[in-house]
């Protein structure tokens, strides 16, 4: 079978946009597990102290407002802690993990206030 040039340049763009976006999906610290989860080996090479300067850092549109007059929601170990300032109030020595849950997910698990998504904290055990 001969295959003409147009094939094969069509071959080549499709096999190095698999490679282009493969490459994006790996780079950055906090992007490996989905970019929903943060752990201590991602906020270890920061210096900060809280876990709200470690959000800014990182991901600083988790703690942006994504809805309407609408805070993300905060919570410790499944306790309500306030909304993104509460970040300010936990220091990351005492966390094993920070978790975002975006709008459309925390409403269908928290309830319909919550469109503008949870931060979940996990205290370390």
């Amino acid at each position: 079978m001969i295959s003409s040039p147009i094939s094969r340049t069509s071959s080549f763009s499709f096999l190095l946009m698999a490679v282009m976006l493969c490459g994006c999906a790996t780079t950055g610290t906090a992007t490996l597990r989905s970019g929903q989860i943060l752990t201590p080996q991602d906020w270890e090479h920061l210096e900060v102290v809280t876990a709200y300067d470690a959000v800014a850092k990182l991901h600083p549109r988790w703690i942006e407002s994504q809805a309407d007059d609408a805070s993300v929601a905060v919570f410790l170990d499944g306790g309500h802690l306030g909304n993104a300032t509460a970040l300010r109030l936990v220091e990351l020595q005492e966390l094993s993990e920070i978790r975002f849950e975006p709008g459309h997910q925390a409403v269908n698990s928290l309830g319909p206030g919550f469109a503008a998504g949870a931060i979940h904290l996990r205290s370390r055990s």
